[in-house]
């Protein structure tokens, strides 16, 4: 028996015996129950991403052996057994195209290279098909030595993603194909358009000038306008392609605000003069006189606004105000006006949109204005924005960083000359262009200046002129769309022989990527048809020659009255299918006789040989030759009123350049109505 003490002490260690048994049970059943909770976790974790799509691996490098769920290998079309729980499962089914890629991915996140595996590749099904697959994970154990112990990821099926590629990228190259055709198209609208309108528009200048006292006054005026009312419609068409593709720059330079203000005034005065309305120009007195900013756009802006204003306002104002908010200027016109509904104003905005269906019927308009003032507005850093109420007139308010700058050391060229004052006097200028009416229009502006002109038909004539009057030119204004050598080839060429002289082009393609063409030729100005005379005369004045800088200003003599026009028709009866609508060419140029004289000459003088042009260029296929040859006749004869020959070239024209081969055939068709019209032009020299 033992002694009382060691009973004790073994009833002591028993106890304690039994208390650690009942921690340790206690302890078991809380970390079972801890278990359970993340069972039950990772479960709704991997139910989780199985609803998403996404199959789920955990690979265990120490024994190689991987957990692949139910979605890894449903994606695949397997069943629960199908898969083993081993990497080989993995690397077996990678299509042989994608398995370098694959390991050398996997082993450089193993080693550490990289923070996530990451690849696209494709993974062979039950059924033998294979599937592109997103496979992504992460090393989550690694040893003191680096290597991995675990890592786990997701694999998603992107199948129909990788099937979508091509068409996606099917759809962006026919996007970009359209939108090439679509910039295409306005270039060659835009040239076709403005090639007629500078010639409409020059001559109603001239006839304007000389006769705008007389009878045929208010019928130039009335052309002038409509001419101009169009050439606004295309500027508009432009200006919003320019601004949809990203290519339409803001050009800040310091401007006098009073300046441009004016001009706004001078142009939409005379709007609202003609429906009795009264036009207010009001400006607050803290104006700064010089501004930083886009003095063409702001003027496009107001005078969209302003014009927008007098077009919907039959009685009362139209008003233009002008404050100052610290460094932005604000320019607010109010009219009293037709208004707007609040839902009318949502679509004023839109391209191509107005207030009412019946609008563009009613007072004409391209529906772009607003559009492209609001988007000009917001590429200057400012803002455009309107309260209406119908019936009660409309408010719009522009806001603009205008900063007060300092006037620039060189002064500005006069935007407001006098209109008796030779600004060009002394100065000789070569003016080349393949289409007689536009030398005619140029030469009659520069002589109204001052300046002598002399005519080039070509770029090899130019080059002539130049190798011959070499001294005895001082700048050259140079089309660009010509037969045989454009007008780029023709001004390198010219350059090279007299690097000093200034190029200046005239072109009807106004785009940006024409005038960069120009200036990488060498000119030094890029002016668009319809050509404004004003700016023609700024650019001669900028590049004007040194040695001609101080040339006096002269006045010009007044204009001699215009004797009448007598074009002898010629007979009838020796010509039964005149080429010629000699009716509309009389009345055409019943108030400029010497012009239609002097485009007889010319035409006598360079087509005679164009048949025998066209019947070479038909014998050797030359479908090129055959454009330009065709083009040239259709501008002439647009000119000359010779109405089916303008047809046949037209036609003869879009054949060639579409690589039709039954162009070659019509070449003859064509050449025989030239030489029919050559034929009526001498008649009328003999009978004249």
């Amino acid at each position: 028996m033992f002694a009382p003490p060691a009973m004790l002490i073994l009833a002591t260690a028993l106890a304690l015996i039994m208390v650690l048994l009942v921690i340790l049970a206690i302890a078991n059943r809380r970390l079972r129950a801890t278990q359970a909770r993340l069972a039950a976790s990772e479960h709704r974790w991997l139910r989780a991403l199985d609803a998403a799509g996404h199959g789920v691996w955990d690979w265990d490098t120490r024994t190689d052996r991987v957990f692949y769920s139910r979605c890894w290998k449903r994606t695949l079309g397997y069943d629960e057994a199908d898969i083993e729980p081993r990497f080989e499962e993995w690397r077996c089914r990678v299509h042989p195209e994608d398995l370098s890629v694959a390991m050398e991915n996997l082993e450089r996140h193993l080693r550490g290279g990289s923070a996530f595996f990451s690849i696209v590749h494709r993974l062979r099904a039950k059924d033998g098909h294979y599937r592109w697959i997103l496979g992504q994970g992460a090393a989550l154990e690694r040893d003191d030595q680096g290597q991995v112990l675990r890592m786990m990821g997701t694999n998603t099926d992107v199948t129909a993603y990788r099937q979508l590629e091509p068409e996606r990228e099917q759809a962006l190259r026919e996007a970009e194909r359209l939108a090439a055709l679509k910039n295409a198209f306005l270039a060659n609208m835009s040239h076709e358009i403005r090639t007629p309108l500078n010639a409409i528009l020059g001559l109603t200048r001239m006839g304007r000038r000389d006769y705008d006292t007389e009878a045929p006054g208010p019928l130039f005026r009335r052309i002038d306008q409509a001419g101009r009312h169009l050439l606004g419609l295309l500027n508009d068409v432009l200006d919003y392609s320019k601004i949809e593709a990203g290519k339409l720059c803001i050009a800040p330079e310091p401007f006098r605000l009073a300046d441009c203000l004016a001009e706004v005034q001078s142009i939409i005065s005379p709007q609202a003069s003609a429906k009795a309305l009264r036009l207010t120009i009001e400006s607050a007195p803290d104006l700064p006189e010089w501004v930083q900013g886009d003095a063409l756009r702001l003027r496009q802006i107001l005078i969209n606004l302003l014009g927008n204003a007098v077009k919907f306002t039959c009685v009362g104002d139209v008003c233009l105000h002008i404050r100052r908010l610290g460094e932005p200027l604000s320019f607010t016109v109010t009219d009293t006006g037709i208004g707007m509904s609040a839902e009318q104003i949502e679509r004023i905005f839109q391209p191509f949109e107005q207030a009412e269906r019946g609008t563009a019927r009613q007072h004409g308009g391209s529906g772009l204005g607003l559009a492209i003032s609001q988007q000009l507005a917001r590429l200057m850093g400012g803002s455009l924005d309107v309260d209406s109420e119908p019936g009660l007139g409309s408010r719009f308010e522009v806001r603009l960083p205008l900063p007060a700058t300092e006037a620039p050391a060189r002064p500005l060229t006069d935007t407001h000359p006098e209109h008796l004052a030779r600004r060009l006097s002394g100065l000789r200028v070569l003016v080349v262009d393949d289409i007689e009416v536009n030398r005619l229009v140029v030469e009659d502006l520069l002589s109204h200046e001052g300046a002598s002109a002399i005519s080039a038909a070509s770029g090899q004539e130019a080059l002539a002129l130049i190798q011959a009057r070499a001294a005895s030119i001082d700048a050259v204004l140079m089309d660009v769309q010509m037969p045989e050598m454009d007008g780029y080839e023709a001004t390198r060429r010219l350059l090279a022989l007299r690097p000093d002289l200034p190029v200046i082009g005239l072109t009807a393609h106004a785009l940006a990527d024409d005038r960069r063409r120009s200036l990488e030729a060498g000119m030094l100005a890029h002016l668009t048809k319809p050509i404004d005379s004003e700016a023609l005369v700024e650019a001669l004045l900028r590049w004007r020659p040194a040695t001609l800088s101080a040339a006096p200003v002269e006045p010009a003599p007044a204009p001699a009255p215009a004797p009448p026009l007598n074009v002898v028709v010629p007979d009838a009866a020796a010509d039964r299918v005149p080429a010629i609508d000699w009716n509309s060419l009389t009345q055409r140029f019943q108030q400029t006789p010497n012009l239609i004289e002097r485009l007889f000459a010319a035409t006598r003088a360079t087509q005679a040989d164009i048949p025998t042009a066209l019947r070479a260029a038909a014998a050797a296929g030359d479908l090129d030759a055959l454009f330009r040859k065709a083009h040239a006749i259709k501008g002439l004869a647009a000119n000359l009123c010779a109405h089916a020959l303008r047809d046949q070239a037209h036609a003869l024209c879009e054949r060639a350049r579409a690589g039709e081969r039954d162009a070659l055939q019509d070449a003859e068709s064509l050449a025989s109505a030239l030489e029919h019209m050559l034929e009526q032009l001498k008649r009328h020299a003999d009978q004249d």
